[in-house]
């Protein structure tokens, strides 16, 4: 992969290094010799800045409560959204998350009326 990286000057070693652009992690530090290794960032993993010294970070998950309202890439970590906050569109993580698994209730009401339905026949509509 080729791409016009900007050089920056180590200030520990008094290096002039290439940074990794976002959705690239170093993979290899840059040395006296050698030019800083970029790597692109495998799935579930992310670098979202410029750098010349990360490695691609591991994906966040949503914990208790949260759906996935943005999934993770290459340049971005995970977005979580809340399941109690209005105005969500729902995705398949905010219908797997956020309905109350003992009915087909929801445990987030605006719009409800447009995807109550059991759980298992709106899952599948995706």
């Amino acid at each position: 992969v080729v791409w016009s990286r900007p050089r920056i000057r180590h200030s520990n070693m008094k290096l002039r290094c290439s940074k990794c652009p976002p959705g690239f992690g170093v993979w290899r530090k840059c040395t006296e010799k050698l030019d800083t290794e970029c790597k692109p960032c495998n799935a579930g993993s992310y670098s979202p800045h410029h750098s010349y010294h990360t490695p691609c970070w591991v994906c966040s998950r949503c914990g208790p409560g949260l759906f996935e309202a943005h999934p993770c890439h290459p340049e971005a970590d995970t977005i979580c959204d809340d399941c109690h906050r209005t105005g969500v569109s729902p995705n398949k993580d905010f219908l797997t998350k956020c309905i109350n698994k003992n009915s087909t209730q929801l445990i987030w009401t605006k719009g409800a009326s447009e995807i109550i339905k059991t759980r298992r026949k709106k899952l599948n509509t995706f």
